[in-house]
């Protein structure tokens, strides 16, 4: 787990930014960067998280295909395959709508507020789920919410 934190530490500040500005200043620049960029950076995001839920609801639990496991236990049932895999299908939806206008400021604002209203459920879910792997959520948390601070900057400030 800290070799992968280090090597999302290391190529975050690999990253070109645009417009150094005194605030946030990143190894020379800053968190400032194109439109197009965060877009990508969004849509890989929740696309990638998107397709794997959708082609499987139980992707990241026991009985799926990734190594990866976020919960200990499957989705119960058809509700359970009908929930995540809407959820993937969502996210889908909106990883793909980059391929459609990359530099759009309102999909940089979608990503924005999705990643902002999904944090507390995401912290909730590492807290009091039973079944949440804790390992993961400790690696997630983190990536969300760079994903998070990434979007809502370009979005709204």
């Amino acid at each position: 787990m800290i070799a992968r934190l280090l090597c999302l530490l290391a190529t975050t500040s690999a990253l070109r930014v645009e417009k150094p500005t005194s605030l946030l200043v990143l190894r020379g620049g800053s968190l400032d960067m194109a439109t197009k960029t965060v877009n990508m950076v969004g849509a890989a995001y929740h696309g990638s998280f998107g397709l794997t839920l959708a082609s499987d609801p139980n992707f990241y639990s026991p009985s799926g295909m990734s190594p990866l496991k976020y919960f200990e236990a499957d989705a119960e049932g058809p509700v359970g395959e009908f929930a995540f895999r809407g959820f993937g299908i969502m996210m889908a939806a909106m990883g793909l709508a980059y391929l459609v206008e990359p530099e759009s400021k309102a999909l940089t604002a979608l990503y924005a507020i999705a990643t902002a209203l999904f944090t507390p459920h995401m912290i909730a879910t590492y807290k009091t789920n039973k079944a949440a792997n804790k390992k993961m959520w400790l690696m997630q948390i983190p990536m969300h919410l760079l994903v998070t601070a990434l979007t809502v900057k370009k979005a709204f400030f």
